[in-house]
């Protein structure tokens, strides 16, 4: 190793007493030691280090090795098994296993780390977790191996909570958070850093506009941008007509974005070819509405459960009292190669979804 590496791992490895706090310790640096990276780049760690510039994992790598920390260099496919497209692959291209450089780091008084060094706000042991169980490569023991698996649950999606309070007539206000699962919210801070504090406001309107059109933002905050948590975002706001006159009642939609399934899923369900979701989707909804005095949500609410070959849908009422309701919303569709005889199956599964999601709220 250059004289350089080894310098920089001790400073940056200084006034750590374990292989763990170490490890910490030298993939904080490098975070901080590289103003561009690239996933690919064949650049040595010292070009990396001496120009801020180049493969972080390779960087990684080898400050780890500078202090005796065990660890491998992981190429994933990056890709879920359940969607591969060619599973039997007979032509194999080495660049097929180079999607994405991850080192495993071992340390002796720890557990395991999977760590991303592709995005610089990925702590240590997070990546993005949206190809459970994909084949991979280690370059370290030169044997082939596998991602860890994912529970559907627990990878890349979204999961958003809206608060609306209800007034006498058509207005309301609403409150609306929005995390991310599957470590997404710490890869989205690098983003979220570079959106100038002028912008900040429009950007965050736009997106809390797809969850609620009309909707005012008088408030707001970004969460995670200036500490360790992942990204994260909050809004309030008020809504002039929420609420649409319907002869003597009042409706309105569901108060966040619909999944719109059949724009994924068009056509009448024939195909000649199998179809391909390459990654799953995740997405969980809690709607609490807040009643005032005189206000009365009318009709029945039926609970959906849509089910179709590991994909999950549920939208159903909990929580109702004479004070409000919550509408939940539960999605999960994981990454799968669909066979062109069970397309029609995937089609109508879309269209019961959608139709699901034109339900409207009533009141008097």
């Amino acid at each position: 190793l250059a004289p350089q590496l080894i310098e920089a791992a001790n400073l940056a490895a200084e006034g750590t007493e374990t292989e763990t706090e170490r490890a910490i310790a030298l993939h904080r640096f490098v975070a901080h030691s590289l103003d561009k990276r690239s996933g690919t780049a064949r650049t040595s760690a010292l070009a990396a280090l001496l120009t801020r510039d180049g493969n972080a994992a390779f960087l990684y790598s080898a400050l780890l090795r500078a202090v005796g920390i065990e660890h491998e260099l992981v190429w994933s496919r990056g890709v879920d098994p359940a969607a591969e497209p060619d599973p039997e692959n007979l032509f194999p291209d080495a660049r097929d296993w180079m999607n994405q450089l991850l080192v495993l780091v071992k340390p002796a008084d720890g557990e395991p780390a999977w760590c991303d060094l592709s995005s610089k706000t990925l702590p240590y042991g997070r990546m993005i977790a949206n190809a459970p169980n994909a084949v991979a490569f280690s370059a370290t023991r030169r044997t082939w191996t596998a991602m860890p698996d994912i529970a559907p649950q627990q990878r890349a999606g979204d999961s958003m909570g809206v608060l609306v309070t209800l007034a006498e007539g058509r207005e309301a206000t609403a409150e609306v958070t929005l995390d991310f699962t599957g470590n997404v919210g710490f890869a989205l801070k690098e983003q979220l850093r570079e959106i100038p504090e002028t912008q900040m406001k429009r950007t965050v309107t736009g997106i809390v506009s797809r969850v609620i059109p009309g909707l005012g933002v008088s408030e707001y905050e970004v969460l995670g941008l200036k500490d360790d948590a992942p990204a994260a975002i909050r809004a309030k706001g008020a809504h002039k007509r929420l609420l649409d006159p319907a002869g003597e009642e009042f409706v309105c939609k569901l108060p966040f974005p619909a999944l719109g399934l059949s724009g994924r899923a068009s056509g009448e369900g024939e195909r000649k070819l199998p179809y391909m979701i390459g990654s799953s989707s995740t997405n969980v909804v809690r709607a609490r509405f807040v009643l005032p005095a005189g206000r009365e949500r009318l009709g029945e609410f039926p609970e959906v459960v849509e089910e179709f070959r590991g994909a999950r849908y549920r939208l159903a009422l909990e929580d109702a009292g004479p004070e409000g309701f919550t509408i939940v919303r539960e999605f999960v569709l994981p990454a799968q190669v669909i066979p062109a005889a069970e397309y029609a199956g995937f089609v109508a599964f879309a269209r019961k979804v959608d139709e699901a999601e034109r339900v409207r709220l009533r009141f008097k």
